[in-house]
């Protein structure tokens, strides 16, 4: 069984960190199984593997075995991956414009990729992945990730976009990007443009994306009823929400759900699953 933690942000690093999360356990599945999807929901993440990196499996090409501390960008489609031994992963999980203030490349060039930590922040890397790897517990490789993120925090990143990425978010997707946009007093087309640099996605694509990401709490409150559960996140119909889930999962609802296994359903429906006794404040 697969154990699932979050740890909260210190200090200033909670305006651009949502969590640190912990992930442990055996390998899911057989020698023989295949891999097992991580589906969009509107954050990059920072991964440490501290047991056994996983691979990737593109839809087309060679499976590819991650580094030991990697950055993931934007998804806008599900990054399939298998573990290749026992399971000790560290997450950072960014806020949606979050990562930009921590981290010196483009979150648009990243955007459906993962790559090196040592590539893409080499200065920053020299840093922190000595720091986190040498600890000696998953827990105080947590709090030596934040330690070193909180001295990272760039304050010259857009805070209107933050503003804008987290208010796209709370609202389940429901907010109109024209009227957001017209809030900060920017035309749609600049909007977008800065939206992009600093999230990674588009307004209107995180947006779909939350709303997507909804539906995994509101089936935890009321399995089944999938035109009762569209309603509830604002899609028109029940065919609706079934485009989105073949956009973002590559499965309708039904048949995903029914198929996911515990790595699936532990990063997909966190909020509702993980254990509230054992998410803490890092000090």
């Amino acid at each position: 069984m697969l154990r699932y933690r979050e740890l909260a942000p210190s200090g200033r690093l909670a305006a651009h960190v949502e969590c640190l999360w912990m992930l442990e356990g055996p390998r899911w599945g057989g020698d023989e199984s295949g891999p097992s999807p991580v589906l969009p929901d509107g954050r990059a993440e920072l991964i440490v593997h501290l047991g056994d990196p996983f691979e990737h499996h593109p839809g087309a090409g060679e499976p590819r075995r991650q580094p030991r501390v990697l950055f993931a960008g934007q998804l806008s489609e599900p990054l399939d991956l298998r573990p290749t031994g026992s399971v000790a992963v560290l997450g950072v999980r960014f806020r949606p414009a979050g990562a930009a203030a921590l981290l010196p490349f483009s979150q648009e060039e990243m955007a459906g990729r993962w790559g090196s930590l040592d590539e893409l922040a080499p200065r920053f890397a020299r840093e922190f992945v000595p720091r986190v790897l040498d600890a000696a517990t998953p827990a105080e490789a947590a709090l030596a990730a934040d330690a070193v993120l909180a001295r990272a925090v760039d304050d010259a990143a857009d805070p209107a976009v933050a503003w804008a990425a987290n208010s796209i978010v709370e609202s389940g997707g429901s907010h109109r990007v024209a009227d957001v946009a017209r809030t900060l007093g920017l035309s749609e087309r600049q909007f977008a443009r800065r939206f992009r640099r600093q999230v990674g996605l588009g307004p209107k694509l995180l947006g779909r994306i939350s709303r997507f990401q909804r539906v995994f709490e509101a089936f935890d409150r009321r399995p089944g009823g999938w035109a009762t559960i569209a309603a509830q996140c604002g899609y028109y119909d029940g065919a609706h929400l079934i485009r989105d889930f073949r956009d973002f999962a590559g499965e309708t609802p039904a048949r995903l759900l029914a198929a996911a296994d515990e790595f699936t359903s532990r990063l997909s429906r966190r909020r509702s699953m993980s254990d509230s006794s054992n998410t803490n404040r890092a000090p």
